[in-house]
């Protein structure tokens, strides 16, 4: 069953892209069942100059044996058991580094999203980092978004909300650096069409439809690339749930 961050402030990735570890285990002592505690990860391969990746955590494999293709994303989250790791993304086909997390903390019952991206310029060279989804302060009367620039083609850009500028000259991945980008901002609920464009311009980069929702919380991030048809630049919206 799918929840939404209302019923238990939870975000959104395809299960079969984590392998659990250790999972949501219960175990029953005498007349007690107790629940092992677990962490909650979702993964977004927007590294498509790169191409496929694997994710491990302390050297240990965590994604599935064909990896996770780029421009692919969770719609679910996966769990993990609590703990500090170091994260590496593997470029599924060489095996290169992709990029590397050191000493990242999951906190039990917290939200993590693992992002792996290229940097601006079209090459393969690429980044990745933690996002530590917090849905403790979620509006339940409005709708609730926040934005990603996670392509690097467009190294800054503006973000719109039915015509209306909400977000300007955001840059690929400046949200690694600025975690107060991370965070949930309230919009009233209804239907939106997002549209992207290069910073100070009228130029569109990309546009969507979406139906944002009264309690729930989107992540509206930019990926793809200019060279790619498999994977072109586009703009996706992600209702957090798990």
């Amino acid at each position: 069953m799918t929840k939404s961050p209302r019923k238990l402030l939870a975000a959104v990735v395809p299960s079969l892209l984590l392998v659990l570890i250790g999972g949501a285990a219960c175990t029953k002592s005498s007349s007690s069942l107790t629940i092992n505690p677990v962490s909650y990860v979702s993964l977004i391969n927007e590294a498509t100059y790169t191409g496929t990746a694997n994710v491990y955590l302390n050297d240990t494999l965590v994604t599935v044996q064909q990896g996770i293709s780029a421009g692919t994303y969770s719609t679910r989250y996966g769990t993990i058991r609590p703990g500090t790791y170091a994260v590496k993304f593997v470029n599924a086909l060489n095996d290169s580094l992709m990029g590397s997390i050191p000493g990242v903390a999951f906190d039990t019952l917290n939200f993590y999203t693992l992002i792996v991206c290229n940097q601006p310029g079209g090459g393969s060279a690429s980044r990745a980092f933690e996002v530590w989804d917090n849905f403790s302060s979620i509006s339940t009367s409005n709708t609730n978004y926040r934005f990603f620039n996670l392509c690097p083609d467009y190294p800054s850009v503006d973000v719109y909300l039915n015509n209306n500028l909400v977000q300007s000259g955001r840059t690929t991945a400046d949200n690694a650096g600025n975690l107060t980008l991370n965070g949930f901002q309230s919009v009233a609920p209804g239907n939106y069409t997002v549209t992207v464009k290069m910073a100070g311009t009228d130029s569109v980069v990309a546009t969507v439809n979406a139906g944002m929702f009264q309690g729930d919380a989107y992540t509206i991030f930019l990926g793809g690339n200019i060279k790619s048809h498999s994977t072109p630049v586009q703009v996706n919206v992600l209702q957090a749930a798990y």
